[in-house]
């Protein structure tokens, strides 16, 4: 067996005096070769989850570690994202464990990986939290991908992003400052505005959920939702309004539309039928009109998911229901890739002196 060296802070994060022994299950019927193909992202969580045993130790919650080619340096506290995103190259990877981190621009073109958006314990849910606003500003033409972080505040993005991912995040408002080219967001809630002050080209929203979209861009732009829902909860609704003109919308759900620009198009989409400005037919194929009441009453629970009935009858152009949970990639409340769904630490060490802990792993394709 080859001991792992783990760097923290400045310092070595080790067990003192304990040789630690992870064994790892896994869930969902995973096999043989798709653990060795996520063998090293188990790894890392792995870690993580150790890391963050020990951390509480200290009364650390937050941990973040950073993989440079394979070379692993972990950084404890609430400021343990920032200083990760200091040491961190283009194309590193940092990995943020449950728990509150402070603030810091984004500069480099990395991936960030959390354990997910939603605080639910009692199913095993933590998540991972950046406190107040953050911008991303990044050198021209780089772009990055973002998994699994709950945003508390408005994300600024100052910089054109190009080949950027947002998947299974929470924000509380993204402001586009920008332009970016083949931007995608898959699984996402967006609990306030989302706002585009640049054109953007060829921007995707998959199975994500919005409480308000604005758009005071100075051009046109290729922008395309697909199940995804737009609803009027703080604000008043959907303002589509100038780079929105020609925006694609297939499969969705629009819970309020007080302005409709004529060059938007509709597809198997359910519409509010008191709506200010309705579609006209030459651009609305096969869509719903339906009243508040009737858009109201849809849902099943808090996660805007369609009740039994709506989801049969609602179906959107490949043959799924529409809104977020339609789709080939339905909206989850977990992350995808490998999870730690349960870990075991005894609090003593076996004959031999080693704290055996077992890890399992619950991987959602």
């Amino acid at each position: 067996m080859r001991e792992a060296s783990i760097s923290g802070s400045g310092q070595r994060v080790q067990a003192p005096t304990l040789s630690v022994l992870l064994l790892f299950s896994c869930q969902r019927g995973v096999s043989e070769g798709a653990l060795y193909r996520h063998m090293k992202l188990f790894l890392i969580f792995s870690i993580l989850a150790t890391v963050s045993f020990l951390s509480k130790i200290n009364a650390q919650t937050s941990t973040a570690t950073l993989d440079h080619n394979g070379e692993l340096t972990t950084f404890n506290g609430s400021s343990s994202f920032a200083k990760a995103m200091e040491a961190a190259s283009e194309g590193d990877a940092i990995y943020l464990s449950a728990g509150h981190y402070d603030a810091t621009d984004i500069t480099k073109p990395v991936s960030i990986k959390g354990t997910g958006f939603i605080d639910d314990k009692d199913n095993g849910l933590e998540a991972s939290v950046i406190d107040f606003s953050v911008k991303i500003n990044l050198p021209e033409e780089k772009g990055l991908t973002i998994e699994g972080i709950r945003f508390d505040d408005t994300i600024y993005i100052e910089s054109e992003l190009t080949s950027s991912l947002f998947l299974h995040c929470g924000f509380k408002g993204i402001k586009f400052s920008a332009t970016t080219k083949n931007f995608s967001m898959n699984g996402c809630i967006n609990h306030q505005n989302i706002e585009f002050c640049k054109s953007q080209e060829n921007m995707v929203f998959n199975n994500s959920h919005f409480t308000k979209i604005q758009d005071e861009s100075d051009g046109s732009s290729t922008i395309y939702f697909k199940n995804c829902n737009i609803e009027d909860f703080t604000y008043r609704g959907v303002n589509f309004d100038h780079s929105l003109q020609t925006a694609t919308i297939e499969n969705s759900v629009i819970i309020n539309c007080p302005n409709n620009r004529s060059g938007i198009t509709w597809i198997k989409t359910i519409i509010p039928s008191n709506s200010g400005y309705l579609p006209d037919g030459s651009q609305t194929k096969n869509c719903w009109l339906l009243s508040t009441d009737e858009i109201n009453n849809l849902w099943d629970g808090d996660w805007w998911e369609l009740k039994k009935e709506a989801a049969g009858q609602y179906i959107g152009t490949d043959n799924t229901q529409i809104g977020i949970y339609g789709g080939p990639h339905p909206f989850i409340k977990t992350v995808y890739g490998p999870r730690i769904t349960q870990m075991v630490i005894p609090t003593e060490t076996d004959d031999d002196g080693k704290i055996k802990i077992s890890i399992t792993v619950d991987r959602h394709e």
